[in-house]
């Protein structure tokens, strides 16, 4: 590190000031990014019971979602499934 540009310190400080700002973007970006995708899921699953207009006793099929986890000798996971 220069000796001009600041002691090693500063220069230290700055780097994990900047970090630290780089680790708060990515955690918001990844929050709202998970509330969009529950938003998402909910509106997509939501089915009301009562038939259509026009269409008297008319059975709609519910629309489901499966999350599955996984577990193996190489590690772990979900399984996501839709049935539409």
């Amino acid at each position: 590190m220069k000796q001009g540009s600041g002691s090693d310190l500063n220069v230290l400080f700055d780097r994990a000031c900047k970090a630290n700002t780089r680790r708060w973007i990515s955690g918001l970006v990844a929050l709202g990014s998970g509330v969009a995708a529950v938003g998402l899921l909910y509106f997509a699953f939501r089915v009301s019971d009562a038939p259509k207009e026009g269409q008297p006793g008319a059975v709609r099929k519910r629309r489901q979602l499966a999350v599955t986890p996984v577990i193996g000798p190489s590690g772990g996971g979900a399984m996501v499934s839709f049935d539409w």
